[in-house]
């Protein structure tokens, strides 16, 4: 949580930093009907 915080404080001091996100997805497999997400992963980055 910390680092979230130092992050949106970085981009909030500079108005050329932007934030972005990865997500990563974890299935079963690839059909919706049948499958189930085993788990999300989400990281948080600022680029310019």
């Amino acid at each position: 949580m910390k680092a979230d915080a130092q992050l949106v404080a970085q981009v909030q001091k500079s108005a050329r930093i932007r934030c972005g996100a990865f997500l990563d997805v974890e299935t079963t497999g690839l059909s919706p009907v049948r499958n189930e997400i085993l788990e999300l992963a989400i990281i948080l980055f600022a680029f310019d």
